[in-house]
């Protein structure tokens, strides 16, 4: 659709460049024939013609002249300028036609001569430039012979011929060039649409090479990122190991206590960006089991809180779950959900003041269809958002934060996390056929909401579900 209207406008664009031309040559052929009738037909009909004439030609000339100025500003305006040349076309064919039908039956036979030559150069010079579109070409064809035929009756012939074998040379001709102008209008579409399919093919190409340059980027930066994370707990692990292996002997039972303690940390924390890891690879393969079946989401978020409570306290932040809905059922994967609410709020938790508030709200909600384009019923939905104090998200991070190590700057000072949670969450909620999205709130904070449908829409047999 797009390399067809390209098209178009190059061909309108071809017919304006070499337009200019095509009225300069009709406008010295009109003085020439008005001249040279002048001498022997003193006529009103050949006066009103030539001012006609040349009215319509220079108005041609301004707007085409105003068009190209609008091109360079690249505001032209494609349909306007179809309909001004449309006008244009049957104004120019009126008059080149009306000379035919009312000045050959009033001059002699050598004055219908130059008549018609001059009308037959301007149809050909007129019709070429036209011929980039060639029903407007026949359509200016037509419009000059047709009367030139009629006048050629009406005069009674042309010089010794009849009027049967004049008009037939006339029709002979007319064929001639519309089987002209529309070899060239082909050959001209032809040309200019391997033009635009190469120009397409190359903005393809520096697109694609733009995206593989940004995939490249991507895993570079990931790769230099989890290399990073990986390597700050294993150099924990290996500079405890090595201190107390070199050590045992001399350091008391508790500083030995104490570096057992960070090696276990350490790796406990490289534990969970390896399973971060697996899980947000096994997710985008399509390999994790999705167990689909009717549950409550306020007792899963229940069920979350009551897992982090040891963190709460320890920071003394409260939970506050709101509902404001009365059913709070929904078809969805328990465990997964679990996950994705526990991250937001593990996040929310890290990123909060100590004694703040973490907000938990359920509301109802909709989502656009998915089955068909011709289903226009937004589906029923259930939203969670987990809204914390935290310093918030810088505005051009609010989409990207969902990608793969693209943590939130702000929450990375704080937090120190690699980045993979939200990737993980986005993945779970996906498969659920639902979104999840941030925003900063009016005071501080930011708040994370995801929506899934109420009903599972998946065409499966059982609540077992392998995504693939």
């Amino acid at each position: 659709m797009i390399t067809s209207s390209r098209i178009k406008q190059l061909q309108f664009d071809l017919i304006f460049s070499s337009s200019p031309y095509s009225i300069l040559a009709a406008v010295l052929a009109a003085l020439t024939q008005f001249f040279l009738l002048k001498v022997s037909v003193d006529s009103p009909v050949l006066d009103i013609w030539i001012v006609g004439s040349l009215s319509i030609y220079l108005v041609g000339y301004l707007l085409l002249r105003i068009f190209a100025k609008r091109k360079e500003r690249s505001r032209a305006d494609y349909y306007t300028a179809r309909q001004f040349l449309l006008v244009m076309v049957i104004m120019m064919g009126l008059s080149w036609g009306s000379a035919g039908l009312f000045l050959i039956p009033l001059v002699d036979i050598q004055a219908q001569l130059v008549i018609l030559i001059l009308t037959i150069a301007v149809v050909t010079e007129t019709a070429s430039t036209l011929s980039y579109k060639y029903k407007m070409a026949i359509s200016f064809i037509v419009i000059v012979t047709a009367p030139m035929m009629v006048g050629i009756y009406i005069a009674g012939g042309l010089a010794t011929a009849k009027p049967l074998l004049a008009s037939f040379l006339v029709s002979f001709y007319m064929m001639f060039l519309i089987k002209y102008v529309m070899d060239t209008c082909r050959n001209v579409e032809r040309m200019l649409t391997r033009e635009v399919q190469s120009v397409n093919r190359e903005r393809e190409l520096r697109v694609k090479s733009e995206q593989a340059n940004q995939v490249s980027r991507a895993k570079s930066e990931f790769l230099a990122n989890m290399s990073h994370e990986m390597r700050t707990p294993m150099h924990a692990i290996l500079g405890f190991s090595d201190l107390g292996a070199n050590k045992s002997a001399s350091i008391s039972r508790e500083k030995l206590q104490g570096y057992f303690f960070r090696i276990n940390e350490s790796g406990e924390r490289l534990l969970n960006l390896l399973n971060a890891l697996i899980d947000l690879s096994n997710l985008e393969a399509g390999r994790i089991h999705f167990q689909i079946s009717k549950n409550d989401m306020r007792s899963t978020i229940d069920s979350v809180i009551a897992q982090m409570r040891p963190v709460l306290d320890e920071r003394s932040i409260k939970v506050d779950i709101i509902s404001r809905v009365d059913v709070t059922i929904a078809h969805y994967d328990n465990e997964k959900l679990m996950q994705v609410i526990k991250n937001l709020v593990d996040n929310a938790i890290k990123i909060s003041p100590e004694g703040s508030v973490v907000s938990v709200v359920i509301e109802a909600a909709s989502l656009p269809p998915v089955i068909s384009a011709a289903e226009q019923k937004h589906r029923l939905a259930l939203s969670v958002s987990v809204v914390d104090q935290g310093t918030g998200i810088a505005e051009n991070e609010l989409v990207s934060i969902f990608d793969k190590l693209a943590q939130s700057s702000k929450m990375a000072a704080r937090t120190g996390e690699a980045g993979l949670g939200l990737s993980i969450c986005k993945e779970i909620i996906q498969h659920h056929n639902g979104i999840i999205e941030a925003h900063n709130n009016d005071a501080t904070g930011a708040t994370f909401t995801f929506t899934i449908p109420l009903e599972d829409k998946h065409d499966t047999i059982s609540d077992t579900q392998i995504l693939d």
